[in-house]
Formats: C-alpha cells, sequence, structure tokens
C-alpha cells in the first residue's frame, strides 16, 4: 500500500505544479518547497476529516483520497489547459547542493554515520516520537481518542504527528 500511496502522491505534486499559477515563470525550487508544504497540511485535513467521519486513517484511507484529488484537479487541467512555467537557476541549485551536504555532514558527526543512531537531547523530540507512533497505532488524530498514553498534552497542532505517523506506516504495515 506505501507504494500506492507514493505514487499517488508524486502524481498530485506533478499536478500542482502544473496548475498555472501566474504568466510569470516561476522558480522550480521554490515551486518545489511550496508544494511539500501543501502536501503536509493536504494529509493534515484528509487525516482531520477521516477522523471526524470516524474513518481510521491509514494509507489506504490517504491513497483513496489522493487518487479522488487526482482526478478532480486533473478535470481541472482538462478546462484550464494552461500549464505554470518554470526556471531553474544555477546558483539556486548550488546553493541547495551546499544546503543538502551542511546537512549530510552535521548529520553524519552528531548521528555517527548511516545507519543513524538517533539520541534525543531534548524532550520536544521525544514528544513527537510519541505522539506520532501513536497516530499510527490509533488510526485517528490523537485529540479524538480516549485511551492514549500520552497525558496532559493538549494536541491541536497535529501536521507533525499525522506526517511523521504517514511515515511509521511504512515501516510498520
Amino acid at each position: 500500500m506505501w507504494i500506492i500511496y507514493s505514487i499517488s502522491m508524486l502524481i498530485l505534486f506533478i499536478l500542482f505544479l502544473r496548475i498555472h499559477k501566474t504568466d510569470k515563470s516561476q522558480n522550480l525550487l521554490f515551486g518545489l518547497s511550496i508544494t511539500v508544504i501543501i502536501a503536509f497540511c493536504y494529509n493534515t485535513f484528509i487525516c482531520y476529516l477521516c477522523s471526524t467521519l470516524h474513518i481510521p486513517c491509514n494509507l489506504t484511507t490517504l491513497s483513496i483520497c489522493n487518487i479522488i484529488m487526482i482526478l478532480g484537479i486533473s478535470v481541472f487541467c482538462r478546462l484550464y489547459p494552461k500549464r505554470q512555467n518554470y526556471y531553474i537557476r544555477k546558483k539556486d541549485f548550488i546553493f541547495c547542493l551546499v544546503i543538502l551536504f551542511m546537512v549530510i555532514a552535521i548529520a553524519k558527526v552528531h548521528f555517527g554515520g548511516f545507519p543513524f543512531e538517533l539520541n534525543y537531547d531534548s524532550t520536544d523530540a521525544a514528544t513527537h516520537f510519541i505522539t506520532a507512533k501513536e497516530f499510527c497505532h490509533n488510526q485517528s488524530l490523537l485529540n479524538r481518542v480516549e485511551n492514549t498514553t500520552i497525558f496532559d498534552l493538549k494536541l491541536y497542532m497535529p501536521i507533525s504527528y499525522t506526517n511523521t505517523g504517514i511515515a511509521f506506516f511504512a515501516v510498520i504495515f
């Protein structure tokens, strides 16, 4: 199911990038960044709807919603066939490579290389991990779950744990 979900998300990314936003050419790297953020918000919104309707929020449900969204955006693209134009500047690409190299270097130094040996130095990361695990286990937003192991924690900001929990589905199921 993880493969179907991943393919449907990739198609959604491509379709969103195709939608005409302005006559002016846009930076592709900026467009990809915004698309990733929108995908996180989209996943959280779908999980919210599923939890409200008491539908389990798992990869099957998300894939079905993605396919419905793909069909809707495809119809929209056929009705309005104008496409967005993009460009990539050499300096933007080099900047992204430098940032990527720095992140990999810091991860190698801090976590000891691959595979990462994660050590939680802060309680914030542990809280995000626990809430993502609970979301994955309960398949519902945690403010809708009665029997959770998390006590006295306000769970009104689900964007981090829903997307991390979706990634957990690939590992667990």
